[in-house]
């Protein structure tokens, strides 16, 4: 299988240089290099290195094919001869047909010396055609297989000298198929399409299920004040288990109407209803429904506000849950370099009949950004967001269990979930020197309960920089870097860096040479036998020759 794999890829590669001189212009690059990989410490906690290999290198990068009859032909065909390799092409005509193709293998190390670990093939394909003028037929295809073995060691196993490794075996296969049809106008546009899965287990535990999905929609835009656009929508899906005979359909009908007004205000209205019906031994159906509308108001190049409230019900006939909210977003441009954008959402969830476990929810979220841009040397910005979600469950007598039995009354278990995020980001550009961007987060977060076992804090900090400096003759050169700390009751570091250069002779050969670095160290002490800590030093050297037809 993977000979004859091979054999097809080394086809397609040959290829494309044989029909080079049927385009009336073209190019591309030949890269064929070596890397090498020196390792130290566990080979689980470094997700940057999972997927780098070591061994001889073939890429076919940045082909461009244009020929005479208006078709086209791209193609980036990367580390052919390893197993990371990712494979990209498009053949199209704008307004007749387009084929898009891709592959990529991915993989995950599990264990300090990495002899579990799972594989992912990934491949898909899309198309489109425009038989007449409005109307195009698309649809694809992808498949992915993974396979391979995982491993999960539960926290309680990380203070105990013998650590418990669970071994779980992971092989499936996963595929979608889709097509559907699309009309288009100056005004009007409808699009339907159908969409299958089906999920192929197979390990014993056979868990095998599909599904189908049914989608459509349809928008138009009325001459009626300043201009009234209309969008409706619906979605019929399909889960089903084959071996538990159990079976989940869902309807959902939505819509939305934007009104433009006089002095540049407009309203809109949002809806969507839908129905969740779950087939198995004990029947089960959950309505759903949401309503938003929202006023605005535009200040011609200037700035904007918008003011909106939404209700929400979730109802499947034993328990009922309703919430509210209101949405507050809006710009700011008082000059041609300085822009002002944010937005506050908050939503209030109540229990109108029955109980639920997660009680009464109030969950807020706001962001807010500032950018100043300067084109004689670049940009700088500073981005704020933050997410709290606060649940106030009460079990009160007559909370019935799943034999009927009660719940007797206990305390509040109250819980807050808090994440926020302050992103400083500078980028400098003067063609005499180069670019530079750096960039730091500071990210913190907390989940606190009753039980304050449970209670967890952390606080990141994440400064990144790349410069790119202006070439010197035949060389140019790059430099990257992370840094990564985590503490409070994480205590993680890691740092990563990145250097290349390239030196160009006989204009159109290139010799390249990049180097990383990764480090990762986590300090906590979860046991004896539990080393987390990892050292990568991986170089590569590459020759590239550029083509142009």
């Amino acid at each position: 299988m993977k000979t004859g794999y091979m054999t097809l890829l080394v086809a397609f590669a040959l290829s494309l240089l044989a029909i080079s001189p049927l385009a009336s212009d073209g190019t591309g690059s030949i890269k064929i290099g070596y890397t090498s990989v020196d390792e130290e410490g566990s080979l689980e906690v470094n997700q940057e290195s999972f997927n780098i290999y070591e061994g001889i290198g073939l890429s076919l990068t940045d082909w461009n094919f244009y020929f005479d009859n208006g078709v086209s032909l791209q193609a980036n065909l990367k580390n052919l001869t390893l197993n990371n390799r990712l494979l990209e092409a498009q053949v199209s005509k704008p307004g007749s047909f387009s084929f898009y193709a891709n592959n990529n293998q991915y993989r995950r190390f599990y264990g300090f010396d990495g002899s579990s670990f799972t594989r992912r093939n990934m491949s898909n394909v899309r198309f489109s055609f425009t038989p007449v003028k409005h109307v195009e037929f698309f649809g694809g295809y992808s498949l992915q297989d993974r396979h391979g073995l995982s491993e999960l060691r539960p926290l309680s196993s990380y203070d105990s000298d013998v650590i418990d490794t669970l071994t779980r075996v992971i092989d499936y296969k996963q595929s979608r198929i889709s097509g559907g049809l699309k009309w288009t106008n100056k005004k009007s546009m409808i699009r339907a399409f159908y969409r299958g899965t089906t999920f192929d287990d197979q390990t014993p535990n056979d868990l095998d299920r599909s599904g189908d999905e049914i989608n459509a929609v349809a928008s138009t835009i009325l001459d009626w004040q300043k201009g009234m656009a209309l969008t409706a929508g619906y979605i019929y899906r399909k889960s089903a288990m084959d071996n538990l005979e159990s079976e989940l359909t869902t309807h959902q009908t939505w819509g939305a109407a934007k009104l433009a007004l006089p002095d540049q205000w407009q309203i809109e209205y949002r809806m969507s209803y839908g129905i969740a019906e779950r087939i198995n031994e004990e029947d089960r159906t959950v309505d759903n429904i949401f309503n938003q509308v929202s006023l605005g108001k535009n200040i011609k190049e200037v700035g904007g506000l918008r003011v909106g409230y939404e209700s929400r019900v979730q109802d499947d006939f034993i328990q009922k849950v309703t919430s509210s909210g209101f949405v507050i977003d809006g710009w700011l441009k008082p000059t041609e370099q300085l822009y002002f954008n944010g937005s506050f959402t908050t939503r209030s969830e109540d229990t109108d009949e029955g109980r639920r476990l997660l009680g009464d929810v109030d969950i807020t979220r706001h962001q807010f950004t500032a950018t100043y841009t300067d084109t004689s040397w670049g940009r700088f910005r500073v981005r704020w967001q933050q997410r709290v979600r606060e649940n106030d469950p009460l079990l009160t007598e007559g909370l019935t269990g799943g034999i009927g039995l009660t719940t007797p009354e206990t305390e509040e278990v109250n819980t807050r979930i808090e994440y926020s995020s302050l992103t400083p980001e500078l980028t400098l550009r003067r063609a005499a020197y180069g670019s530079l961007t750096v960039s730091y987060s500071l990210i913190t977060g907390s989940f606190e309960n009753v039980n304050e076992d449970a209670n967890y804090f952390f606080r990141d900090h994440v400064l990144t920089g790349t410069v790119t400096p202006r070439a010197v003759g035949p060389f140019e050169g790059d430099f990257s870097a992370s840094y990564f700390r985590s503490k409070r009751d994480n205590d993680i570091e890691k740092f990563n860096l990145h250097f290349g250069l390239t030196y160009t002779f006989l204009k159109t050969h290139h010799l390249e040479a990049r180097y990383h670095a990764y480090n990762f160290d986590d300090f906590r002490d979860l046991g004896n036998n539990y080393t987390a800590y990892y050292t990568g030093n991986i170089v590569e050297v590459n020759l590239i020759k550029d083509l142009s037809f």
